[in-house]
């Protein structure tokens, strides 16, 4: 796991641990080998109650599939 995204998983904790648990997300985090053409890590996170969750991620296939261009950055 490169070390970069580690300290983002520690982040994430802390952001946890600073509202008590009472958060929600859903992340898929891929990073590439460009020279290689293969992914060097793969790893999704979901963290939250099963229904938010859920909501979460309609609400994100809705957003997609209104998505006009082919790369996003919200």
């Amino acid at each position: 796991m490169q070390k970069e995204f580690k300290q983002m998983l520690d982040a994430i904790g802390k952001w946890i641990d600073a509202n008590e648990g009472g958060v929600a997300f859903i992340g898929s985090f891929i990073s590439f080998d460009v020279k290689k053409e293969k992914s060097k890590d793969d790893i999704i996170l979901g963290y939250g109650s099963k229904e938010v969750l859920e909501i979460s991620l309609e609400k994100l296939q809705k957003s997609l599939k209104e998505e006009k261009e082919n790369f996003v950055n919200w």
